[in-house]
């Protein structure tokens, strides 16, 4: 997560309040938020798939444990679906269970879809941005995110943007990108500030149907290199957050089309 310069994140706007209806938090139970998440439908969220799985090192939460709940409407909360017979992980359709993220990172996989116990998303689902050309980021002043923070109080949501996007890496190093992330051309690399808990969020421009989800918010890019201090002549690693990254929404809508379609077989009849 990074914030870039001054910290643009601010409280919804008039005409951004019923996003409120659509964007809300993955919590365990009782306890703090973890994540970020948003409707698709009115019992399907998206979210970053290492928000549930966790990665390669860490371990995720315990799905039967994790309870949505709009910002619109917190007190009405819901688990995932087969929470209560130990099958929530069937209910989610995801790019990975297990996110790699020693370069070259599997980023391009980090989004999950997860069906609800109950249909606690009154407001519908948010729909999801058809890309106007193959490329996966919009253009500048396109782009803007909406997400709880766990540095900023968890009650409200915030916004920035229209968030700068990232085409051309420091020094023209587009190889170093090469090199780290797999699925490049389905990552969009934005300045949208972020913080600890944003993961999971949409990012969103405004389409033909109002807000549309451009993509799903995962992490941020950071370049590590070598200084050497001017007093003791010894080398230090330091590390430069280059952008906040997202998966473009054109590379899980296949996945929801089917996920909505589809009724898990939950009995022998």
């Amino acid at each position: 997560v990074a914030v870039f310069d001054a910290d643009r994140r601010a409280p919804l706007e008039a005409h951004r309040k019923p996003l409120a209806g659509f964007i809300g938090t993955l919590k365990i139970g009782r306890g703090g938020p973890v994540c970020t998440a948003f409707c698709l439908a009115p019992d399907v969220i998206a979210t970053a798939s290492h928000c549930l799985f966790g990665t390669s090192v860490t371990s995720g939460p315990q799905l039967n444990h994790l309870e949505f709940s709009t910002a619109a409407d917190p007190a009405s909360s819901s688990r995932l679906a087969g929470s209560a017979i130990g099958l929530e992980s069937h209910n989610i359709v995801s790019g990975t269970r297990r996110l790699n993220i020693a370069p070259p990172i599997d980023a391009a996989n980090d989004w999950a879809l997860a069906r609800l116990d109950q249909p606690v998303c009154r407001s519908g689902g948010l729909a999801l941005h058809q890309a106007k050309s193959s490329g996966a980021a919009p253009e500048d002043g396109e782009l803007y995110q909406v997400a709880m923070h766990r540095d900023l109080p968890d009650t409200e949501l915030r916004a920035d943007g229209p968030c700068p996007i990232v085409k051309d890496m420091p020094g023209g190093r587009a190889d170093l990108v090469a090199r780290d992330f797999t699925g490049l051309d389905s990552i969009i690399f934005h300045r949208c500030d972020t913080g600890p808990g944003s993961s999971g969020s949409p990012m969103l421009v405004a389409g033909a149907r109002g807000w549309e989800v451009a993509g799903i918010n995962i992490g941020t890019y950071v370049l590590t290199h070598s200084v050497v201090e001017a007093r003791a002549g010894e080398p230090e690693n330091r590390s430069t957050a280059i952008a906040n990254t997202a998966i473009a929404a054109a590379h899980f809508a296949a996945a929801f089309d089917t996920f909505k379609a589809r009724d898990l077989i939950t009995t022998a009849a």
